[in-house]
């Protein structure tokens, strides 16, 4: 047998590939340990170091007396149920979208984009309107005819008015289709009004489920059994006693009516003091949170922090990364894709600055909600809609006294009975930077959605009811100029007490009432204020200081003084019975001042206005 000293060529050269190719394998298998191990070292230690800097929350236990502030550091609440009828912690990324809600968005934005303008020209204002076209003026408003800054070419407008009748067939069926908590499948559903007070009646009867379960709670806060909810103790010279916090959600029912918020970037921060203050004024209601996209998922605020104040995180991202095809859309184009997209019937919507002074609870069960569906608020101007838009819309343009323009930091909406009006707010608000904001607005102060919502119900002569108190003004007297902070909104229940339908409550006279003139009721015909819309100054609690710049400002005598000034004679607190800017620095201070991201000087700051100012 021969002895090669060395293997046959053809031999040899299989050998060297297989020792190569297995060369290869053990390295890429050595380094992807080394990379595993690296991985696993890098979340240690960022472990480590977030326990280091950032102490885990204590378990706060709710059988004493504690503000609702201090669950914003935290509380544990793995594997326990809501007591706003939510589960939680949510999973990672937000709730995730029902299947039903995934497969109603695409219908409806292949809907939308098939129905749009065949042209491809936009509308462009010529000019903008004044501010002697929008001032209110009791005397001359009801023989004012509507100013037309637009000019727009026939062409525009023959193709804007063929695709909105278009659009305007399927929005019907598209807004019976709309899906939203303990709504019955397989059948028609009908805008009708029976199914209104069977609606009605099944939310009385939750209504008094929530109620028995609250005074259970509380018996049970006062005995020997384990607690049940939280109570919010406020400070001395704010509101005495805030409502308890003890309602438990019932097992299985998913909640029809709740509370629907957008918030991005820096609003996510102020969405928070917003439902500080609506949980200290008692709302049982749950919150869903709708963030823009993933780079406002905060997972300490959305798994810990926010599911113990009854709030989801929700992501819009979720929804467009469906549908990659769609066009990039602005943030204040979400407001109604949020209450659209949203799982409950019943909607009060609230801007990410704006909360409540009462209760709104009770609001759901109360005319004008369960008259009309659809409640809207008065802004400070005159309505600016072009008159050409009322052709488009093919509908009859209102007098321009009839109502104010419309501020739409807060909305109520009965989606069983005004899905189709929201399904065509929708349609203004896709094409609304191109087409229907400057035809509803012509350059107005606050363009963009804010009219969309009202004419969404005008098209579709569905039942609305706009608000007749007159918005009013919060703010402050600084060195002789007058520094607006926030606006403030009436209580529509005790509006329509005062004033009635003052009409049909139709889609063409909904919001006409008392003479005919929106702007010429007295403080006798105004109801009390509901709600605070802080539009100028933002309490962002993640990031104070840049948020309290503005507050520091000092007047002519050198001092620190009140955002709120408004009122000599102290109306707003009267009307709301406590003392309303403290209670909100109160939720302020024992939210932000626990948490470690903020500085020692933040927090020391924020105390010495405080006590300068209140105290």
């Amino acid at each position: 047998m021969p002895v090669y000293k060395y293997p046959p060529p053809k031999r040899a050269k299989m050998l060297l590939l297989f020792q190569r190719r297995r060369t290869r394998a053990y390295r890429a298998f050595l380094l992807s340990i080394v990379l595993g191990l690296v991985v696993i070292i890098a979340h240690v230690g960022a472990g480590l170091t977030r326990a280091v800097l950032i102490p885990s929350p204590p378990i706060i236990h709710v059988t004493g007396s504690s503000s609702s502030s201090s669950f914003l550091e935290g509380t544990r609440a793995a594997g326990r149920p809501s007591r706003y009828g939510l589960q939680h912690p949510p999973p990672k990324g937000g709730v995730p979208p029902s299947k039903e809600m995934l497969r109603y968005w695409k219908q409806l934005l292949q809907v939308m984009m098939d129905a749009g303008p065949k042209t491809m020209k936009e509308v462009v204002l010529q000019d903008i309107v004044t501010d002697d076209d929008v001032q209110p003026n009791p005397e001359l408003d009801r023989y004012r005819e509507r100013v037309d800054k637009v000019h727009l070419p026939d062409d525009l407008r023959d193709a804007m008015k063929a695709a909105h009748a278009d659009f305007v067939r399927v929005a019907r069926s598209l807004g019976q289709q709309l899906p939203y908590a303990g709504k019955t499948y397989g059948r028609r559903v009908e805008n009708s009004e029976a199914e209104a007070q069977a609606a009605a009646a099944d939310n009385e009867k939750q209504v008094e489920r929530r109620l028995k379960m609250d005074a259970e709670g509380r018996a049970q806060v006062g005995g020997r059994g384990k607690a049940t909810g939280f109570v919010t103790k406020t400070r001395a010279k704010a509101k005495p006693e805030a409502t308890a916090v003890t309602t438990k959600a019932t097992p299985g029912v998913v909640p029809t009516r709740g509370i629907v918020m957008t918030a991005g970037g820096k609003y996510v921060g102020i969405a928070v003091t917003s439902i500080l203050m609506l949980r200290r004024n008692g709302s049982q209601l749950p919150v869903q949170l709708f963030l823009d996209s993933d780079s406002d998922y905060d997972a300490n605020l959305c798994e810990t922090v926010l599911p113990a104040l009854g709030t989801e995180c929700h992501l819009m991202q979720r929804f467009w990364e469906t549908t990659p095809w769609m066009p990039p859309l602005a943030r204040f184009q979400f407001k109604v894709f949020s209450i659209l997209l949203s799982s409950f019937q019943e909607v009060l919507f609230f801007d990410a600055d704006c909360w409540p002074i009462h209760n709104p609870d009770a609001l759901f069960d109360a005319a004008p909600f369960r008259t009309h569906g659809l409640v809207t608020w008065p802004d400070f101007w005159l309505s600016s809609t072009a008159p050409v838009l009322y052709d488009i819309l093919d509908v009859r343009p209102p007098r321009l006294a009839e109502r104010h323009s419309s501020e739409s930091g807060v909305l109520l909406y009965d989606k069983a009975r005004h899905g189709t009006s929201l399904v065509m707010a929708a349609y203004y608000n896709f094409y609304g930077p191109s087409h229907y904001y400057p035809l509803l607005s012509q350059g107005a102060l606050g363009q963009g959605d804010k009219e969309t919502f009202l004419h969404g119900a005008m098209v579709m002569g569905n039942p609305f009811y706009a608000v007749h108190t007159p918005i009013g003004i919060l703010g402050r007297w600084i060195n002789g100029t007058f520094i607006g902070a926030a606006m403030r909104q009436a209580d529509p229940s005790e509006d329509y007490r005062l004033h009635g339908d003052g009409g049909d409550g139709d889609g063409g006279d909904g919001g006409d009432g008392g003479d005919g003139d929106g702007n010429s009721h007295g403080d006798n015909m105004r109801a009390r204020w509901m709600f605070v819309h802080h539009n100028i100054f933002k309490i962002d609690l993640r990031h104070l200081a840049a948020s309290m710049r503005g507050v520091y400002a000092r007047n002519e005598q050198g001092s620190l003084s009140r955002l709120w000034q408004a009122d000599d004679d102290d109306s707003f607190n009267r009307d709301a019975g406590y003392d309303v800017e403290r209670a909100m620095w109160d939720e302020v201070r024992g939210a932000v001042c626990t948490h470690t991201f903020l500085t020692s000087r933040e927090c020391a700051d924020l105390e010495a206005y405080y006590k300068t100012v209140f105290l």
